[in-house]
């Protein structure tokens, strides 16, 4: 269907509509989307795949990650700068925040750009870039808006800067281990 959500044919003939664990790819409308959406049909191409359902989600789709030949879709497509690592729904997928954190430093894919959107962002109406528009020092979001995590910034200190604006107890969740440091993955 696209980057992240796949109808998948069960071997009884059932169809269930799956969205990958761990993952956010950029939607269909916004750069990359395309691009996300043919590499996973070009990853998944009529093979057989398994399936290791985590949960039922909103709208009827069934969270599960997705394995050809023992290789995780969601890993590839983030190892190919094609989706972003969801550390909203999986802040401890370890190996999805280190082939994010590679494909940016190499620049691949979606990352070759100068501040890609990331698709919550482009579901709530901001298809513009705010921290390209965002001078040095300055907060590309306001820390009493909505909820933010660690794939909306650039770069640890932006963050950190959006953190210690938010005010004490950390309502965004981005410091995970409580020592007053937010996103030191980034």
């Amino acid at each position: 269907m696209d980057g992240d959500t796949y109808e998948v044919r069960s071997s009884t003939g059932n169809t269930v509509t799956v969205r990958l664990f761990g993952m956010d790819a950029p939607e269909s409308d916004q750069p990359y989307g395309d691009k996300a959406t043919k590499a996973a049909r070009r990853y998944l191409s009529d093979e057989r795949v398994r399936v290791l359902v985590r949960e039922e989600g909103a709208y009827g789709r069934t969270i599960a990650r997705l394995h050809i030949q023992g290789r995780s879709l969601a890993e590839l497509l983030v190892r190919d700068g094609l989706a972003w690592h969801s550390d909203r729904y999986a802040p401890d997928e370890t190996e999805l925040r280190r082939l994010e954190r590679q494909a940016r430093n190499a620049d691949r894919g979606l990352w070759a750009e100068s501040d890609p959107i990331p698709p919550w962002d482009w579901r709530d109406g901001e298809r513009h870039s705010s921290s390209s528009t965002t001078a040095p020092g300055e907060l590309p979001y306001a820390p009493n808006g909505p909820d933010r995590d660690c794939g909306d910034f650039r770069s640890q200190e932006q963050a950190q800067r959006f953190y210690e604006a938010a005010g004490p107890g950390d309502p965004h969740r981005l410091d995970g281990d409580g020592d007053g440091r937010a996103c030191e993955t980034l």
